[in-house]
């Protein structure tokens, strides 16, 4: 096979793989391995490929963020809901800030929000969530994820349903995707009126 057939055999592999109908990366267990293989492999062969280089490499790399920044909040709200804030804990960078419903300000740091947090563990007990609509949103090192959560938790007489409006702002510290900032409020809430 000739150096251009080949070259052009990655770029409709990467194409498959990165965006097009039936794509590989954007099913329930997308190949990341073969996303980001085929365009480099493309561009092994043609390095000045435009299409390649500057267009499906990136999109191949924005598209593996949003996996994986979403995986991490999953995996953190899995733990939460058997009553175990250590996920959350341990993707928070010592300079977090956290916002939650309950408090009245802002947490600063690693050691506040684990304060609060800590108290927490195996009090809560979530039967089931449903993240709606996340979106990641990414800058370089920043991401910014958002997303609407509905927690339900089985009660002797009914479901109750706890609907959450969520902000997690993720930062690239040494290879590894930290939160920066969390910010929490209810969807709809019951306001105070002002005295």
């Amino acid at each position: 096979m000739s150096l251009s057939k080949q070259a052009a055999m990655y770029i409709v592999l990467a194409g498959t793989v990165a965006g097009a109908s039936g794509s590989n990366l954007y099913r329930t267990a997308p190949d990341l391995a073969a996303a980001e293989q085929y365009p480099r492999a493309a561009l092994s062969l043609v390095r000045h490929w435009h299409y390649v280089r500057d267009i499906l490499v990136p999109q191949n790399d924005t598209a593996t963020v949003k996996i994986e920044i979403i995986g991490l909040e999953r995996a953190a709200l899995e733990r939460w809901g058997k009553g175990d804030p250590q996920g959350y804990l341990q993707l928070m960078a010592p300079d977090v800030t956290y916002f939650d419903p309950a408090l009245e300000k802002r947490l600063d740091g690693l050691a506040a929000v684990k304060a609060y947090i800590i108290p927490f563990t195996g009090k809560i007990r979530i039967d089931r969530y449903e993240m709606i609509n996340p979106l990641v949103q990414r800058d370089g090192e920043v991401a910014v994820l958002t997303f609407n959560l509905i927690d339900s938790v089985k009660r002797p007489d009914r479901e109750e349903k706890i609907r959450w409006n969520s902000t997690e702002v993720y930062r690239r510290i040494e290879g590894n995707w930290k939160i920066i900032h969390s910010h929490w409020s209810y969807i709809k809430p019951q306001l105070k009126e002002a005295p």
